[in-house]
């Protein structure tokens, strides 16, 4: 006994997953993702979605969704660290952060502010001394690194520094 699969599709040719509100809402712990039809194909191909019988009529043909799992962010395990967290204006302030893909470009930034570029090494981690500039107003300020994570996405890991007199 063989059995036959096949893809839903639109027959008119319009995009098979409009952007509505039904398929990219986020749902309780899951999130509802369109799926192009090379994917949905190469999904039911594995068994891994549920197929329409190939005679179904093209008006009872719906898009596609996946729906995946909600994932923290950032990711368990990835931080961002600072080797002190009170600081003066004009002071070196070593900068860590992990999680990165590795040899990546990393922005490091004083609240929207680039203070320095980095490259992560082989393993994901970068270090790098920036100084905090001598204007930066006494309070609270968040220290942040942007860039590609490990998992190809991008991410921001970030720290709260206090800068005082």
């Amino acid at each position: 006994m063989t059995s036959q699969r096949a893809i839903r599709t639109r027959a008119d040719g319009a995009d098979p997953l409009p952007r509505t509100a039904a398929h990219t809402k986020p749902g309780p712990g899951n999130l509802r993702l369109p799926v192009s039809i090379a994917a949905a194909a190469a999904m039911a191909l594995a068994g891994l979605l549920p197929t329409a019988a190939p005679a179904q009529a093209a008006a009872d043909r719906a898009p596609l969704a996946v729906a995946l799992p909600a994932q923290p962010y950032p990711p368990p395990g990835c931080a961002a660290t600072v080797n002190r967290t009170v600081v003066s204006g004009g002071d070196d302030l070593t900068v860590s952060g992990n999680c990165f893909m590795p040899f990546s470009v990393v922005t490091i930034r004083l609240d929207n502010t680039i203070l320095e570029t980095a490259v992560a090494d082989s393993s994901g981690v970068v270090t790098e001394t920036v100084t905090i500039p001598e204007d930066t107003p006494i309070g609270r300020h968040t220290i942040s690194l942007s860039g590609t994570g490990s998992t190809g996405s991008p991410m921001t890991l970030s720290v709260e520094i206090r800068v005082t007199f």
